[in-house]
């Protein structure tokens, strides 16, 4: 509550008890002050009375006789005492006016923030009904379907689940990495949650640390492996066969690669891609260029100093239809190499070996046999193109950065 008491200044002005004595002479004799008294009559006059034997003049109230009376210097004096009471007056009044104004202001402060309370309180009863509102969802039941579990709540919303979480579960909560491990092995605590490390449970993606990018689930093992101890896409494909066609950190090249896990078996680890008039001094066998994750730039992984000791190795020759995605109405052919070779003996030569190729997909329209112009592969050295041609010669064709370069189309897009 707030109050307020305003207080004047002003001092009290006494009530000023005059007695006029009026003096008047005659030419018999003087007369005392005792012997007058003014009387008001009613009318616009003043008189002297006279008591007692003395002989004093009666002065009738006309204007000449109001004159003589207010220039008798007891008169006088009264006067400058009530200028002086008016100036008083005035200035006192003057504080009261300057006061009122005051608490006018301070009324309207007082009414502006009465507003502003009333503002708030209305806002306040507005969020305490979103409040109540929310708390009635809150504690509304939550349930899951019939064989699934209520493992937690996100945004009100049940999340169901086939199996129960436990303690260390990957999902339950955790303050610090023992409420994890404690009661389950391989696993650590993460932003609050459980999280399967290597080897650790998981029946999703989800389930392995958020924090280590190459981890990823089994769903054959229904464990979270480590892709870095894979070498290359087919040794991943062949430990973890669930994984799909993505993007995994392997070894051997000690980097994040393409896999594609679904063509003729999986296992394919894309090491180039042209793009529409692409033009690069840096793109073949052993030049790196581009990034994974940049679909429209032109790409080269440079890998083969990492693989001389594979004793075998195929390579696929296809079209891209956007992105990483192989076009289904191309054809699609593969070949087998020795790598060692690959890149030792036909470093700066041809590479025929005798193997032969086949055909993936003949696509449409179809394309049943092995394109001769993909017959020799070699010239790895080369920095601007991954050398294929039909025999022997000079390294003049291949995949270029903008794309095949064939002596003759004979299937070769």
């Amino acid at each position: 509550m707030i109050a307020v008491r305003v207080t004047s200044s002003l001092p009290v002005l006494p009530i000023l008890v005059l007695l006029l004595a009026l003096r008047a002479t005659s030419q018999q004799s003087s007369c005392t002050s005792s012997d007058f008294s003014i009387v008001y009559d009613g009318a616009p006059t003043f008189t002297a009375a006279r008591d007692g034997s003395c002989s004093c003049s009666r002065w009738v109230g006309n204007g000449s006789a109001l004159t003589n009376l207010l220039q008798q210097p007891e008169v006088a004096a009264l006067r400058v005492d009530l200028n002086s009471a008016n100036a008083q007056i005035a200035s006192q009044a003057n504080t009261i006016a300057a006061q009122a104004a005051t608490i006018a202001n301070l009324t309207a402060q007082l009414n502006a923030q009465a507003a502003a309370i009333s503002s708030q309180s209305g806002t306040i009863s507005s969020q305490a009904a979103l409040i109540a509102s929310l708390q009635a969802q809150i504690n509304s039941p939550k349930t899951c379907p019939s064989g699934q579990y209520l493992t937690g709540i996100n945004n009100n919303t049940p999340v169901c689940a086939t199996v129960p979480f436990a303690f260390g579960m990957p999902g339950a909560s955790c303050f610090v990495s023992t409420d994890c491990s404690n009661y389950m092995p391989n696993t650590d605590c993460y932003n609050g949650r459980c999280y399967s490390v290597t080897n650790g449970p998981c029946t999703n993606q989800l389930h392995c640390m958020a924090s280590q990018t190459y981890l990823s689930c089994n769903l054959v093992s229904q464990k979270c492996v480590d892709t870095r101890s894979f070498s290359n896409c087919w040794t991943l494909h062949q430990g973890a066969p669930s994984l799909g066609t993505g993007s995994y950190y392997l070894s051997g090249p000690n980097k994040d690669v393409y896999c594609d896990m679904a063509t003729d078996g999986g296992g394919w680890m894309l090491v180039g891609r042209s793009i529409t008039s692409g033009s690069s001094s840096s793109f073949g066998w052993n030049s790196v260029t581009g990034s994974l994750t940049n679909d429209a730039a032109l790409y080269s992984l440079g890998f083969l100093d990492r693989f001389t000791t594979s004793s075998s190795m195929e390579v696929m020759m296809a079209v891209w239809s956007s992105g990483k995605t192989i076009d289904s109405s191309k054809p699609v052919f593969k070949r087998t190499v020795n790598p060692s070779l690959f890149t030792s003996t036909y470093y700066n030569d041809l590479y025929g070996e005798g193997f032969t190729g086949s055909v993936i997909s003949p696509g449409s329209p179809a394309c049943n046999t092995f394109p001769s112009m993909f017959n020799n592969m070699g010239y790895v050295q080369s920095t601007d193109r991954f050398f294929l041609r039909d025999c022997c010669g000079i390294n003049t064709y291949g995949l270029m950065a903008y794309g095949w370069s064939t002596a003759y189309s004979d299937c070769v897009a």
